[in-house]
């Protein structure tokens, strides 16, 4: 019995891998953005939805620090030989910068982040051997390049074409772009830009526009179905039917001498009011409704 319930715990507790692809059949999608710009959210879509293995860069060398690789120790006494040169390097510096003390200062300083960095060849080896994990079987997406290992993200994405030379590789490049929310004239917001030039860079607002959820509750991009594009059609022609018999109504002096003599409404002028105020009647009563479906 406990033979049979083990093997039934270790049934479920399979995770089905992808199969090997070859090479040429692998993609690797790279993603580059700015901060909080919603690739980590991608990333684990793209991942989960394609089957891919996420690889954070920026943590390559604590992958395999964690599982005592070799190349974590190769990594690990290089960084020590390292940190022995640049205190040398310091202490070089310090003597130079004192040599120069009463003199006119150049303003250079110390970069103490190039005795950080990896080399070249032994990053290269750490990421091609995380690429052959089962996770990465039909490729990776590959997220967070910049880290103190290595200069800059461009670095980053050399190291990944060299470590899948015949693989596919994409990349996706997230912008954030200024758009413009909550102009006070609706009808002619050209007209307010011309009138008021400076209040443009003060209203505008940084949003990411790569990916559909980065603004999905936006109204003015949501998309509007076939009943509300009814009653926006169904409102426009009340208000101008309204607006039609609000002219035809006798105002000013004209209307005060009338006195008892004023004309009665004719029954079209009647009929066109009724209409309006029927229609608009619907309308609220449909918006409410719609209030009550999305709370």
């Amino acid at each position: 019995m406990e033979a049979q319930l083990s093997d039934m715990l270790t049934e479920q507790l399979e995770v089905k891998q992808t199969p090997v692809l070859k090479d040429d059949k692998k993609l690797n999608v790279i993603l580059v953005g700015p901060q909080n710009c919603g690739q980590a959210v991608v990333g684990s879509y793209l991942s989960q939805e394609h089957q891919r293995g996420l690889i954070k860069l920026d943590q390559l060398v604590d992958f395999w620090q964690k599982r005592g690789h070799q190349l974590a120790d190769e990594a690990t006494a290089f960084l020590e030989s390292q940190e022995i040169k640049k205190q040398e390097a310091l202490a070089e510096f310090e003597k130079k910068k004192k040599q120069k003390k009463g003199k006119k200062d150049d303003g250079e300083e110390f970069d103490e982040k190039e005795f950080e960095y990896l080399p070249k060849q032994l990053l290269l080896q750490m990421l091609q051997k995380r690429l052959q994990e089962e996770d990465c079987n039909a490729g990776a997406i590959f997220d967070s390049l910049e880290s103190r290992y290595w200069p800059n993200e461009k670095f980053a994405i050399e190291l990944i074409c060299e470590a899948v030379p015949v693989q596919n590789v994409q990349i996706v490049l997230f912008n954030f772009n200024k758009e413009k929310f909550g102009s006070q004239n609706e009808e002619d917001p050209e007209a307010e830009r011309k009138s008021n030039p400076e209040a443009e860079d003060e209203e505008a607002t940084e949003v990411c526009t790569n990916y559909r959820y980065a603004r999905r509750h936006d109204p003015a991009h949501q998309t509007k179905n076939k009943d509300q594009e009814d009653l926006i059609d169904e409102q426009g022609e009340a208000d101008a039917q309204a607006k039609v018999a609000a002219k035809a109504k006798p105002s000013g002096r004209a209307g005060r001498r009338g006195g008892a003599k004023e004309e009665k409404k004719s029954e079209g002028q009647i009929e066109a009011e009724e209409r309006a105020a029927e229609e608009q009647r619907r309308i609220k009563e449909a918006e409410a409704e719609r209030k009550r479906k999305d709370e």
